[in-house]
């Protein structure tokens, strides 16, 4: 997650989606702060080099759809956001962002359980119970493209952990075949590069937008991410938030017949504390 308020110290401050596998590059958008009251120069460097931790701490509503496969059997995974309260067991999420000057680096740790999803894979088995874990842990330095201002541009690259374990349960069209289940589960990294713009029109307000990309076959065949947030600052250093928020990737192996190729989105609400 990108944190409402994550500003360089010296400037204003700073800090969705549907399948697909062609995507390359993103979105960009939008944060806000109250005014922009410029330091001076010497009080900016001093600024500058100084570090600044951010925490943001949110609930992501997030439901999920694609593929799901285990022991070359495959499934189609849809649940709306309507059904998001009812079948999502658990979630984690613990970003945290370190800053100084133009520097900045963001490790997240996001853990989604998604219980009594359903499909329907065919003649023999006529329903199919899913249940899926989801982890991810994220390191990803930022580098501040401009000068602070109103708007401004980070890259980011950097690594992203996926750990998924499912488990499958095809229940036979016949009353008389005995149920299957199915369990398995998978580990890998992914390279991801990315973007990030913030923005502070005035009025206490700020957006935020974040597009990042991945995997190139190194961990999945192809990750990609689409975040966008605007956020109210209600006082010095907090600022409310909400947004939406969507993660795809298409992962597979061929070794055991593994496959995971989703689409997590949803709204996201929280708070974002300047510490």
């Amino acid at each position: 997650m990108q944190p409402l308020d994550a500003r360089p110290p010296a400037g204003r401050r700073v800090a969705l989606t549907s399948r697909s596998i062609g995507i390359t590059a993103a979105v960009l958008v939008i944060v806000l702060a109250g005014g922009q009251a410029r330091a001076q120069d010497g009080a900016r460097k001093a600024s500058d080099d100084a570090w600044t931790v951010l925490w943001p701490i949110y609930l992501w509503a997030s439901g999920i759809e694609g593929r799901v496969g285990v022991g070359g059997n495959v499934i189609d995974v849809d649940i709306g956001f309507r059904d998001v309260v009812k079948h999502l067991d658990g979630a984690l999420f613990l970003p945290l962002e370190l800053r100084k000057g133009r520097w900045a680096a963001v490790l997240e740790v996001i853990a989604i359980k998604l219980g009594d999803q359903r499909g329907r894979p065919g003649r023999v088995f006529d329903r199919v119970d899913l249940e899926s874990d989801q982890t991810l842990i994220e390191l990803s330095p930022r580098y501040r493209l401009t000068r602070p201002g109103p708007l401004m541009l980070e890259a980011l690259a950097g690594l992203r952990l996926w750990h998924l374990s499912a488990t499958v349960t095809l229940h036979p069209a016949d009353p008389l075949l005995p149920e299957l289940t199915l369990g398995t589960g998978e580990l890998w990294v992914d390279p991801i590069v990315g973007v990030r713009a913030l923005a502070e029109p005035g009025g206490g307000w700020r957006l935020n937008g974040r597009a990042d990309l991945g995997g190139f076959g190194i961990g999945s065949e192809f990750t990609w991410q689409l975040i966008g947030l605007a956020g109210y600052e209600v006082a010095s250093g907090t600022t409310l938030f909400a947004g939406y928020r969507y993660l795809n990737v298409d992962f597979e192996d061929e070794d055991d017949g593994f496959i995971y190729d989703t689409g997590t989105g949803g709204w996201v609400i929280g708070v974002a504390i300047r510490l």
